[in-house]
C-alpha cells in the first residue's frame, strides 16, 4: 500500500473530526459519516515525485463511546471537555516499490497498531497528543502532538459570534467551516531508523551510504481545509496539508525533498 493512502486518511480524519453532526442528525445512538475523496501528494514524506489517488473515507459511532474508522476500532471516554481514547488500528507499512527512490531498501511489513489519543476543548481549539505502537515494521512508537481549531466562515464576516458556535442543529445552519491545524510527528530509534535510516545491509543492496536515525522529531505538518455543506447531510471539504522533515530524517541519504505539500478533494454523507 502506497504511502499516499496515510495522507489520504489523515485528511479525511483532519476533517471528519473538526465536524460533528449537528443535534438534528445525531438524534440516535448511532451516526457516522460516509464519502470518497482524492488526493495528491509526495510519493512518501522526502520525495519529490508526486503521487495522485482516490480513497473512501467512514466514520461510524455509538454514543460517542465505541467508534470504527480511518483510526481503527475503538472506545472513547469524554469527561467534559477532555477525551481520552484507545484503539486497534492497521499500519500498511511501505513498498520499496512505491517509489524509485527506495530501490534496495526492502519492504516495511504492515499489521496491527495500539493508539492512545488525548485531546481537551478549549473553545474552538483543541490540543492533542496522539501515540502509536506498532506490531510489525519498525516494531516502534510514534506520537503526534498538535493543535487543532474550527471557526464559521460567520464568524470571520461578522453575521455569527463565537457564543453561536455550538448552537446549530445542523452543519447546514452553522455554514461553511474553516479548519487549521498545527502538529509535529515524533518517533522513537526503531520508528525513525526504520523509516529514515539505512543499515549496512541495505546499503549494500541500495547503493546509498549507511545512516542511522535516532529518536526524536522528524516532521512538523500545517494543515488547512473548509467544509462546505450543501444540505443537512451532503457537504464537500478540500484540505491543504504542508509537511517540513526536521532532524535526523531531513538528512536521510533518500531523502530528495525535505518538505512537501498534499492537497486533497472530500465528499461526505453523514447519517
Amino acid at each position: 500500500m502506497k504511502p499516499l493512502f496515510k495522507l489520504a486518511a489523515g485528511a479525511g480524519v483532519f476533517l471528519i473530526a473538526a465536524f460533528p453532526a449537528g443535534r438534528a442528525l445525531a438524534e440516535g445512538d448511532w451516526e457516522g459519516r460516509i464519502g470518497i475523496g482524492a488526493v495528491s501528494g509526495p510519493e512518501f514524506l522526502g520525495s519529490s515525485e508526486t503521487d495522485t489517488g482516490a480513497m473512501p473515507m467512514f466514520e461510524l459511532n455509538w454514543r460517542d463511546r465505541i467508534f470504527i474508522g480511518p483510526g481503527g476500532i475503538g472506545y472513547s471516554y469524554n469527561a467534559d471537555a477532555f477525551t481520552v481514547s484507545a484503539s486497534v488500528g492497521y499500519d500498511f507499512g511501505r513498498d520499496e516499490s512505491d517509489s524509485v527512490f527506495l530501490n534496495g531498501l526492502g519492504d516495511i511489513d504492515g499489521g496491527a497498531t495500539f493508539n492512545l489519543a488525548f485531546e481537551y476543548e478549549l473553545g474552538p481549539v483543541t490540543p492533542y497528543l496522539e501515540m502509536t505502537k506498532y506490531t510489525k515494521g519498525s516494531e516502534g512508537v510514534s506520537a503526534t502532538v498538535g493543535l487543532e481549531g474550527t471557526i464559521p466562515l460567520r464568524v470571520l464576516t461578522g453575521r455569527m459570534s463565537m457564543a453561536d458556535m455550538g448552537r446549530f442543529d445542523s452543519p447546514r445552519e452553522a455554514g461553511p467551516m474553516l479548519i487549521a491545524g498545527l502538529s509535529a510527528d515524533w518517533g522513537n530509534d526503531d520508528f525513525n531508523q526504520t523509516y529514515y535510516g539505512v543499515s549496512s545491509a541495505q546499503a549494500g543492496t541500495s547503493g546509498l551510504s549507511q545512516f542511522t536515525a535516532t529518536s526524536g522529531f522528524h516532521a512538523v505538518n500545517l494543515e488547512l481545509g473548509i467544509r462546505a455543506p450543501l444540505t443537512d447531510r451532503w457537504s464537500l471539504g478540500a484540505s491543504v496539508t504542508y509537511s517540513e522533515l526536521m532532524g535526523d530524517a531531513k538528512n536521510s541519504p533518500f531523502v530528495q525533498d525535505k518538505s512537501g505539500t498534499s492537497v486533497g478533494l472530500f465528499a461526505m454523507y453523514s447519517f
